[in-house]
């Protein structure tokens, strides 16, 4: 059972590592802004305030009139939940005698995902933590953004896991409804200098496995964001980077 449960663990790490690994805590790198009038194929992704009039869900925007059917979540805790009291869950998942099978300490990214992870099994879980509420520590500190992996070293554990996490986002937003917005990326260059760094980078992308990167020239960049500065002459432009 011991061996059957360690196994189980391993696994959900394997699914919830790389959801960590694309939300880079930090400050947003230099050159890294946000486009303003990007529609990709699914609909909006920019240009509206989550919770005004309306909310991101899976990386796109939903209308207030819509958030009925596509945003509020139908049985979920808070139709389930008592009185509040503090640093402790109105939930419980302990066993008839009062013990657990798994204790997860830290209620972070990572505490949090490995935590819902293992409510999908039959395990009896509890996740304890330091702070008054989840997400106190690193994970409150990180800057929101979700990278596609084109700047980590090739070979590296950031590398292998950047991507796969990026492409896990939107689907676990349209479950859980949290805000992530698709809004792409663009990392720009002033002069022949710098754009050699872009093709670096191009190529690096390449080798860590991030799809749909490309280079684009002063016209297009500037339709996408036309308050840059006049300098700038091209940008890797990388659809799938978002915020949260």
């Amino acid at each position: 059972k011991n061996s059957q449960s360690a196994k189980r663990i391993i696994t959900m790490l394997g699914l919830v590592l790389p959801l960590a690994q694309a939300l880079v805590i930090g400050l947003a790198p230099p050159g890294f802004l946000r486009t303003h009038a990007v529609a990709m194929s699914g609909g909006i992704t920019t240009g509206e305030v989550h919770g005004e009039n309306g909310a991101y869900v899976g990386g796109y925007w939903v209308p207030i009139d819509d958030c009925v059917h596509d945003f509020n979540i139908k049985d979920a805790s808070h139709h389930l939940s008592g009185p509040a009291r503090r640093s402790i869950t109105s939930h419980t998942a302990a066993k008839a005698d009062g013990s657990y099978d798994v204790a997860i300490i830290g209620s972070g990214c990572i505490g949090a995902a490995v935590a819902r992870e293992l409510a999908k099994t039959d395990a009896s879980v509890v996740m304890l933590e330091a702070a008054d509420d989840v997400c106190q520590g690193a994970t409150k500190g990180n800057s929101g953004i979700v990278h596609a992996g084109y700047d980590d070293t090739p070979g590296s554990v950031r590398a292998k896991l950047c991507w796969k996490g990026n492409q896990m986002f939107a689907a676990l937003d349209r479950d859980l409804h949290f805000g992530y917005q698709l809004t792409g990326s663009l990392v720009v260059a002033r002069g022949a200098e710098e754009e050699a760094h872009l093709h670096e980078l191009l190529a690096r992308g390449h080798t860590n496995g991030v799809e749909n990167l490309r280079i684009i020239r002063r016209d297009e960049l500037f339709t996408m964001e036309p308050n840059l500065d006049e300098a700038c002459t091209a940008a890797l432009f990388s659809p799938d980077a978002g915020t949260l």
